[in-house]
């Protein structure tokens, strides 16, 4: 409603109009699907980071015991 309204606004030529809301519209699903995709990289991340952690320690601890023998 408010594409419309601001296209309105801006153009007076219909097909001027129906440019301006398809990039208004694929502006929007644009930034949703970035938004998405920055909620779920936040979400994923800890327990990523975590898990990288525990591999780096446990090659840590079975490369000093391999060491040693």
């Amino acid at each position: 409603m408010l594409q419309e309204q601001t296209c309105k606004a801006a153009y007076r030529e219909t097909e001027a109009r129906d440019r301006c809301i398809l990039i208004m519209e694929l502006d929007r699903f644009q930034s949703r699907s970035i938004m998405i995709a920055n909620r779920v990289l936040a979400c994923a991340s800890l327990p990523l980071i975590g898990f990288g952690i525990l591999v780096y320690l446990g090659r840590r601890r079975t490369g000093k015991k391999g060491q040693r023998t």
